[in-house]
């Protein structure tokens, strides 16, 4: 009886074990994925900075959309060609859109910072 007592508890330990794991399992994912979304944030604050700060803009807000390689998951970007390959779209909402040529030096801006072709870059005007 004290055998199957102790086989018992081993099986339970490992069991309890093999659920340890899979529960940690998916918090590795969520951390990356929180990774290349704080990645992504950085970028959008970045570039909302440097186009509000030119006098051509006026106060600017920049939106990126990446594409999703896994189920709902965002990688971590390393690499600059990497990151142009998975943006799907740039949204540029800026006081003076109304100018054409605000418009277009602003998309050649993003194009030329993020390589990102001018047909995934859309410049609006932003509501004050």
């Amino acid at each position: 009886m004290s055998k199957l007592l102790k086989r018992d508890k081993i099986i339970i330990l490992l069991l309890l074990g093999v659920l340890l794991i899979v529960i940690v399992i998916p918090t590795n994912k969520s951390s990356q994925k929180s990774n290349a979304e704080s990645q992504l944030n950085e970028l959008e604050t970045k570039l909302t900075e440097t186009l509000s700060k030119s006098t051509l803009a006026g106060k600017c807000k920049v939106i990126i959309t990446m594409k999703n390689d896994k189920e709902g998951s965002l990688d971590v970007v390393n690499d600059d060609s990497v990151l142009a390959a998975k943006i799907m779209g740039v949204l540029v909402l800026c006081e003076n859109a109304d100018d054409m040529n605000v418009v277009a030096k602003i998309t050649d801006t993003v194009s030329a910072l993020l390589g990102v072709p001018v047909n995934r870059i859309k410049v609006l005007k932003m509501e004050v």
